[in-house]
């Protein structure tokens, strides 16, 4: 009995003094708040580490918590911009390969996915690098290399033949063209000049035809031999003419002096015999001495703000998000 007498008494001074036994090292009483590294205040808890254990600190589990931040963790940060996917058709980010690199295909990223077939002609394209972006480019203007694919068969004639309201986007750096027009983007046979192209032929002018070269609408611009990002906006049930068919690079409308436009609601002329090719002509022979960074095709009228969103995603990276 003496002995647990002096057990008792030990454990009632331990209860007296709350420095004794190390019990300093707790933390403040229950109920008054901590302060977190981010300044909130809080009971402190058991939290999940990262490797899925778990580590315990003192205080009360029913009191409001804070968890620390993690400062490698980005998330916490502005949300980065994404782009706009309303009514995505295709998106061919031009990324398949390191530089000097000839990979058999240029890949699509929406499903079900037309992949374009990379036919290599003197020399080129070779995918390489511009501002750190990753695309296919050719050393000279006028050469025949292509990324091509038939569209009969597949989503992009029956999707994109006959539709009234188009967004075309593009990443392009344009060092040279020819005069005969060289193609960012053309659909069409080898004996015509295109269902619908995207091309210049001068450095100071977007071109856009349509129809085999029917219509011809050029836009006041300039190629500057920098990455630039270009839309093509076709919406053929507005009234106005000149609005059947607008171009904005980097965001930016460009002027027309021509009022050639298609008729009201008519729907984009496609021949199953044609093939969407990037970069060049069906048959080749009208590239442009530059690089082709990104393509894709939306079946609605982007607006200009989500042109303006696209612009500065791409403008920053026209590479598959990591």
């Amino acid at each position: 009995m003496r002995g647990v007498t002096w057990l008792v008494l030990g454990l009632g001074c331990l209860a007296c003094n709350p420095n004794a036994g190390g019990l300093n090292n707790q933390g403040p009483p229950l109920g008054e708040p901590t302060t977190s590294t981010d300044g909130s205040t809080g009971s402190s808890t058991t939290v999940a580490a990262d490797d899925g254990t778990s580590s315990s600190t003192s205080g009360a589990t029913e009191s409001p918590t804070t968890t620390a931040v993690d400062p490698t963790d980005d998330t916490t940060g502005p949300s980065k911009p994404a782009l706009v996917d309303t009514e995505l058709l295709a998106r061919w980010y031009v990324d398949e390969a390191d530089t000097d690199q000839r990979p058999e295909h240029v890949l699509d990223s929406v499903p079900p996915a037309v992949d374009l077939e990379l036919i290599y002609t003197n020399g080129t394209p070779v995918y390489a690098l511009d501002d750190g972006n990753r695309g296919i480019q050719w050393s000279q203007a006028g050469r025949s290399g292509r990324a091509l694919a038939p569209i009969d068969g597949t989503k992009l004639l029956d999707e994109l033949g006959g539709a009234s309201e188009i967004t075309f986007e593009l990443v392009i750096s344009v060092q040279a063209v020819v005069s005969n027009t060289s193609r960012f983007l053309h659909i069409g046979t080898d004996d015509d000049n295109g269902d619908f192209v995207i091309g210049a032929h001068m450095m100071n002018v977007l071109q856009v035809r349509w129809d085999d070269g029917d219509i011809v609408r050029t836009f006041d611009t300039t190629l500057t031999g920098q990455r630039q990002v270009v839309h093509v906006v076709v919406d053929t049930t507005q009234v106005a003419e000149q609005d059947r068919i607008r171009a904005y690079i980097d965001g930016d409308a460009l002027v027309t002096p021509d009022m050639e436009a298609p008729v009201l609601g008519a729907g984009l002329p496609l021949k199953d015999t044609s093939s969407l090719v990037l970069g060049n002509r069906t048959d080749g022979q009208r590239s442009m001495r530059g690089t082709l960074l990104y393509a894709a095709i939306y079946l609605a009228v982007l607006e200009l703000p989500d042109i303006q969103n696209n612009v500065e995603v791409l403008r920053g990276s026209d590479d598959t998000p990591m």
